[in-house]
Order: C-alpha cells, then sequence, then structure tokens
C-alpha cells in the first residue's frame, strides 16, 4: 500500500462495547457523545481528536458564552491543580500548539499522546462554555491507558460544519476509508457489501486506492459477484492513474500470469511486475526476479535474478514491516538455492 499522503482529514470516533458509559456524573456530555454516534454511526473528530487550531476555533465559536482561549486558560488550571490528572491524559495546552474540537457547547483538548498512536482513543478534557466547567475524559477510574477511553478514533473524513461535524457522501478518500471499515467491522457492523459499495464511489471518483480495493472485491467476490472483467477494468484504472497503485499493477501481473481475465502473457506479467517493482513493491521484485530465473517474458539472467533477490533480502524496512520481512525470506532462500545451481 501506498504511503499516506493525504490532505488534512477528520477521523471518526465511534462508541465501543468495552465500557458501561454514560458517566452519571456529566450526563449532559456523555448523552451528546451518544446522540451524535448514534445519529451518524460516528462522531467526527480531527485526525489528531481535534478540529482547529485556537484562533480558527475563536471564529467558530463566536455564539458561546466562553472563547476557548478562556478554556484553554481553564484547562491548564485544572492541569496545575491537579498535576495526576494532567498527567494521565497527557494534556497541556499551550497557545501555540492548542487544538480544539468545538462539540455543541463543549470545547475538546485532546491528549498529546493520540500523536503517537495510529488508532487513539477520545482522552483529553471537555470544557463546558457555559460554566467553565473542566471535565476530564474519560472520567472516573481512567487508568491513563488509551484503551480506557469508550471511543475509538478509526475513520478519515473531511467535512465539517459549525458546532458539529458531517459526512460528505462524495468524499472519495472518506469513502475510502469507511470502505475499510466496513469490510473490517471496524466501528461499524460488518458488510462486505457496503464496503464494496464505497470502494466503487470512491473509485468512480478517482480514488487510486479505492480502485484497486473494488477490483480486489470484484476478483474475490467480496461484497460484489465475482468479475474478472471488473477487477481488471479497475485494476486498470488505478495504475493509470497520476499516482499509480503499486499493488493493482503487482495484481495486473498475477492476471497475467495466471491468464485471469486476461489472455495468459508472460511478457506482460513481466512489464506488470517490473511497474510495481519501481514502486517498491516487494511482492513483485519476489516474482520479477522468478521471471528472470525462469526465463518467463523477460530473457533468462540469474544475475538480474539474484540483483532482485538480494534487495529483497537486504532491505531494512523489512525489520519493521512484517510483509516485507516475509519477502524477504523467500528471497534469501532463492538466493542460496541459486548459488547452490
Amino acid at each position: 500500500m501506498k504511503s499516506l499522503l493525504l490532505p488534512t482529514v477528520l477521523i471518526a470516533v465511534a462508541l465501543t462495547s468495552c465500557k458501561d458509559y454514560p458517566d452519571a456524573a456529566h450526563p449532559g456530555l456523555e448523552s451528546l457523545l451518544r446522540e451524535e454516534s448514534e445519529a451518524t454511526g460516528f462522531l467526527w473528530l480531527d485526525r489528531e481528536l481535534t478540529m482547529l487550531d485556537l484562533e480558527s476555533a475563536i471564529e467558530r465559536s463566536t455564539s458561546l458564552p466562553m472563547s476557548p482561549r478562556q478554556a484553554m486558560e481553564a484547562v491548564r488550571a485544572y492541569v496545575q491543580a491537579h498535576p495526576e490528572e494532567g498527567k494521565k491524559r497527557a494534556c497541556y495546552p499551550e497557545p501555540q500548539h492548542a487544538r480544539v474540537s468545538v462539540l455543541g457547547h463543549y470545547y475538546f483538548f485532546r491528549s498529546m499522546r493520540n500523536f503517537k498512536l495510529s488508532a487513539p482513543r477520545l482522552v483529553g478534557f471537555f470544557v463546558d462554555a457555559r460554566n467553565g466547567e473542566v471535565i476530564p475524559y474519560p472520567g472516573e477510574g481512567f487508568s491513563g491507558k488509551e484503551s480506557d477511553s469508550p471511543y475509538l478514533v478509526s475513520i478519515p473524513y473531511h467535512e465539517d460544519a459549525v458546532g458539529k461535524i458531517l459526512l460528505s457522501p462524495d468524499a472519495p478518500d472518506a469513502l475510502r476509508f469507511l470502505g475499510w471499515a466496513y469490510q473490517k467491522g471496524t466501528s461499524v457492523p460488518k458488510s462486505p457489501e457496503k464496503g464494496a459499495q464505497c470502494f466503487k464511489r470512491a473509485a468512480d471518483g478517482g480514488d487510486s486506492w479505492a480502485q484497486y480495493e473494488y477490483a480486489e472485491c470484484c476478483r474475490l467476490g467480496n461484497g460484489v459477484s465475482v468479475s474478472q472483467d471488473e477487477a481488471i477494468r479497475y485494476y486498470r484504472m488505478a495504475v493509470e492513474h497520476q499516482y499509480p497503485d503499486a499493488a493493482a499493477a503487482r495484481q495486473l501481473g498475477h492476471c497475467y500470469a495466471r491468464g485471469e481475465g486476461v489472455e495468459q502473457s508472460w511478457e506482460q506479467a513481466a512489464h506488470w511486475y517490473s511497474f510495481a517493482t519501481e514502486a517498491e513493491d516487494a511482492e513483485a521484485r519476489f516474482h520479477l526476479a522468478q521471471c528472470y530465473e525462469k526465463g518467463l517474458g523477460v530473457p533468462l539472467s540469474l544475475e538480474n535474478a539474484a540483483e532482485h533477490y538480494r534487495a529483497l533480502a537486504t532491505d531494512r524496512r523489512a525489520a519493521v514491516d512484517n510483509v516485507r520481512q516475509a519477502w524477504a525470506n523467500k528471497a534469501a532462500a532463492s538466493l542460496r538455492r541459486l548459488k547452490t545451481q
């Protein structure tokens, strides 16, 4: 999969079933969180559990009796008076770094710890703009572990409105993430059919990742009827994109190698394996090496085969990437085999 070079997006937060909330001490807040979650399937907040910088939040909250800056000062005072609570939530808002969400009449200041997590939870401090009350979140009994929060950040989105975050049904990148959520059952009921629908809408909107994902759905019959023709069509859309999808190129190579949905052609298979290899796809590089080793679609060359195997076997990224590690191990075994021939 490509590196995630995405524009600023919003993240969906969904209520999990692992906790027995709401907190009786703040039923209004928990009621609002539940209402928003149940109304849309998600509670929409920003990638880092914050929507806005301080100045933007000020512009958005002119109707509230307390400004974001005053709310931030209230949180700072609370943390100074309750250092253990501040430490557990890792929240020390400063004007130059403050990121604020506005939800109804509440401000939310997120945990700094969430910067480091790929799937952070709703942890930090809410401030009631009506009376300035600072509400540590989650409430009583919070251990300091992110998993203690009942709300899990899972899905990017990118449309918002004053006081409430809304879904944008025509945003391809958002639909793609929603498709992944339905496919995996992450924060929504698992539904391959809905996942495929989201991928197709995003794919038709020009998202190359979604084009690859929908092609996979068609090839495997995941949420849609099996259609090799449709799979090939969407794989091609993904590789003809401004930012071609390496996984789609690799899968085209597999299709030509196996004659699935296209006439079998080792020349075309090697071409697409080479295309994906240039985009650093480890699996494609391994298969390209095999093509050189066996003379399939390219002139037989044990030297070229060994070069590709060696590149995989010595790839330092394999130390932190299980997929690359698996192909690195296979490549190392192939190198040893070549040396004994």
